[in-house]
């Protein structure tokens, strides 16, 4: 099984420091001490799902190839899973480039794609 991951390492950062939103504002908001969100979120889906992979509930012995660009956008929350690369996040990220990795992922014919971040991405 191919799965394409999407993260949108912004989403989320404002919301404890009242931002209404980080569209705009993410390295304001980092700078006022905000955590990352998505990314981490992201990480325990993967960890979960490798657990269960790993288990006697994977009864098929299904393998996954996880696909998806380099850095926050994707890579950087994947821990020590293996993963197929196809382009790379830039540094400050945009629905633009959620909507372009996610074009790509289709592209390269994922069976599913796992997303991670907010409501005004998509």
């Amino acid at each position: 099984m191919r799965v394409g991951i999407v993260v949108n390492p912004d989403a989320g950062l404002g919301g404890r420091l009242g931002f209404k939103g980080s569209d705009g504002r993410a390295d304001e908001a980092r700078a006022a001490g905000a955590q990352d969100r998505s990314g981490p979120r992201m990480q325990q889906c993967i960890d979960k799902l490798s657990q269960l992979l790993d288990s006697s509930l994977n009864r098929q012995g299904k393998e996954i190839e996880f696909i998806c660009w380099s850095g926050r956008m994707g890579s950087s929350w994947m821990g020590q899973t293996a993963v197929t690369i196809i382009g790379e996040s830039p540094q400050s990220t945009s629905a633009q480039d959620t909507a372009l990795l996610v074009k790509q992922l289709i592209d390269s014919e994922v069976d599913l794609i796992l997303y991670a971040g907010g409501d005004g991405t998509t």
